[in-house]
């Protein structure tokens, strides 16, 4: 009885749960993007205009590895024979390094399409501040190992990713805005 009963409530229970929607699209704030958004300062248009970019993007990078990853398999297939074919081997590892090179073109030039076509002149900057930086970043524990730089920072919140000008709104250290 106290099983019936128990199995009752929780059924209640689920029951609106299992009525909701199906959830939609992730709004903004959960959306992996968000960062990027409010760094860049991103209008709407410019994050559709984003949007249609990455599709394009997916479109043309989708056959390309798709076919890596049949390379992939004859190569694999080919290796575990007794006595490879040299020649066949070769020629796929030659197939798979071209496949490589046209994934990292298609990549190149979404890059620079976004930052060309997307960006206003500030964002633009902003963006290239954040590809110096990218190069310097394994740099950084050296120096703070060294006593050279601060102790990194101990908060939780990401308010050291808005626009600079929504920084300087917020009062934020202004050493983490990108360069005018």
């Amino acid at each position: 009885m106290k099983r019936i009963v128990l199995l009752t409530v929780m059924m209640a229970l689920a029951a609106p749960l299992m009525a909701q929607e199906e959830p939609g699209p992730a709004p903004p704030e959960r959306d992996p993007r968000t960062p990027i958004i409010r760094y860049l300062d991103l209008s709407p248009s410019q994050v559709q205009a984003w949007d249609d970019l990455l599709q394009e993007r997916h479109d043309q990078a989708a056959p390309l590895r798709q076919r890596a990853q049949e390379i992939q398999a004859e190569l694999k297939q080919l290796m575990e024979a007794e006595e490879p074919e040299p020649t066949a081997v070769g020629e796929l590892i030659i197939a798979r390094r071209d496949v490589a090179r046209q994934l990292a073109e298609v990549h190149r030039g979404y890059a620079e399409e976004f930052r060309t076509t997307i960006l206003n002149e500030e964002q633009a900057r902003r963006l290239h501040f954040i590809r110096r930086a990218e190069k310097v970043q394994r740099l950084i524990p050296v120096f703070r190992r060294f006593g050279l730089l601060a102790p990194a920072p101990r908060s939780g919140g990401d308010e050291s990713i808005t626009a600079p000008a929504q920084q300087e709104s917020a009062g934020s250290a202004p050493g983490l805005r990108a360069p005018r």
